[in-house]
């Protein structure tokens, strides 16, 4: 913790949240259930930061982006990528020198690239696995970065505030390099998005005269388009941002449905059904 002028004993550290949505709200609910010694300072609509200081999830909310980040520790800015890009400029002009700034960007490469030719070693790129399909400070909660992996990008000589963040918040630190995080995510978060999306797209379509028929829907169905309710408008810029990556998933995942479509009559299916408990094993195992 940052050392106060005035006594011996470490003052709480300074955190600015820019953006107090579903993952800014939830990681200020985990800091003040954990009673992680912090001031917290919020930046985002007027309606959503009166919300976040009524509920006692912030201690001050800033009317600007400079008041904001002024006097900050810690800059976590947990917008989409697109708003990422475009603030980092303005946020590395407003803070003081010892300020470690992250992000919570679902893709790395462009927001490290920039993060780090504004704020050096300062810049530490960041990704927490967790989230939801629905959006917005009302779904926050405590519990979101339980057990969850946060993935870093960066040098770790500044990282120990964020650090003892993540920590406070359940999470675990998984160090990448940008390029590993961006082929990593395109297999585990952007193909099975795009998967569950297709999914609900056909099925919106071949069930569009005759809706009632959807009540012969299983839990299976309720389960693979879990994700098709999210937002285009937060995908977009991940989209925009990692085209190649993805790209290249759904050109392998074409070749797998290619190859199921010409073995539906025979026994080669069967290896893809024991590769896919396998993996489930593992999921479910961690």
């Amino acid at each position: 913790m940052p050392d106060s002028p005035n006594s011996a004993s470490p003052r709480p550290l300074r955190i600015t949240i820019i953006g107090v949505g579903l993952l800014g709200g939830s990681l200020a609910l985990a800091l003040r259930a954990a009673a992680f010694p912090c001031e917290l300072t919020g930046y985002d609509r007027d309606t959503t930061l009166a919300q976040a200081l009524r509920d006692g999830l912030l201690d001050h909310a800033a009317a600007s982006l400079r008041e904001a980040c002024s006097s900050a520790d810690l800059v976590l800015l947990c917008t989409p990528v697109g708003a990422i890009l475009n603030l980092l400029p303005e946020v590395a002009a407003a803070v003081p020198a010892h300020t470690v700034v992250s992000d919570f960007g679902s893709t790395k490469r462009a927001i490290v690239q920039r993060g780090t030719q504004l704020l050096g070693s300062r810049f530490i790129g960041g990704h927490p696995m967790a989230g939801r399909e629905t959006s917005g400070l009302q779904h926050a909660s405590p519990t979101l970065f339980q057990d969850r992996g946060w993935i870093l990008i960066g040098e770790q000589q500044h990282a120990a505030p964020l650090l003892a963040v993540i920590a406070a918040a359940g999470a675990h630190p998984l160090w990448m390099s940008p390029d590993q995080h961006d082929h990593v995510l395109a297999l585990l978060s952007h193909l099975p998005q795009l998967l569950s999306t297709a999914l609900a797209s056909q099925l919106a379509d071949v069930f569009a005269a005759t809706p009632d028929q959807l009540r012969a829907a299983g839990p299976g169905v309720r389960d693979m388009t879990r994700l098709a309710a999210s937002s285009y408008a937060l995908w977009r810029d991940i989209l925009l941002t990692n085209s190649d990556e993805i790209d290249a998933a759904l050109s392998a995942l074409q070749q797998q449905l290619d190859f199921m479509r010409q073995h539906l009559r025979t026994r080669e299916m069967e290896s893809l059904f024991q590769q896919g408990a396998q993996l489930r094993s593992l999921l479910s195992g961690r």
